[in-house]
């Protein structure tokens, strides 16, 4: 397995979330760099762009629609770069999940905004033990 895009997806994840929760902001020397090293590595390391470039306009729609900060949606982008199709999916899934039970739990979250990619990195690693602690999931996730 190559660690490197889990490697990089944890280290760019818990940045972004430290300095979203203090800031509400994530600044473009994280986003950039981390889109186009995605970009870079799905282009000459893998050889597999395709499916990624599918998902691009998904995430503009999320900007239309003020779901996300343009800062997040940069880096959603590129942690579609970064990772596997299947994670994307599981990703996505897992912060969904995770922002409907904290808006249930504490209805003021509706009326404020509040830091997405702590989010984003409880979901990555929520991604990471299904697939790591659960070896039947492997099945389904590959």
């Amino acid at each position: 397995m190559d660690w490197t895009p889990t490697i990089v997806s944890i280290i760019v994840l818990t940045i972004a979330a430290i300095i979203d929760s203090k800031t509400m902001k994530i600044p473009k020397f994280i986003t950039y760099p981390y889109f186009l090293g995605g970009l870079i590595y799905r282009i000459y390391l893998t050889d597999q762009l395709g499916y990624h470039l599918l998902i691009l306009p998904f995430f503009f729609l999320l900007l239309y629609r003020n779901f996300f900060a343009p800062g997040d949606i940069k880096l959603l982008m590129g942690f579609s770069l970064w990772n596997s199709f299947a994670t994307i999916i599981w990703f996505f899934l897992f912060v969904f999940t995770l922002m409907l039970i904290t808006v249930l739990v504490d209805k003021t979250k509706l009326r404020r905004r509040v830091p997405a990619s702590p989010y984003f990195l409880t979901a990555y690693v929520l991604v990471y033990l299904l697939y790591y602690a659960f070896p039947v999931t492997s099945l389904i996730y590959s």
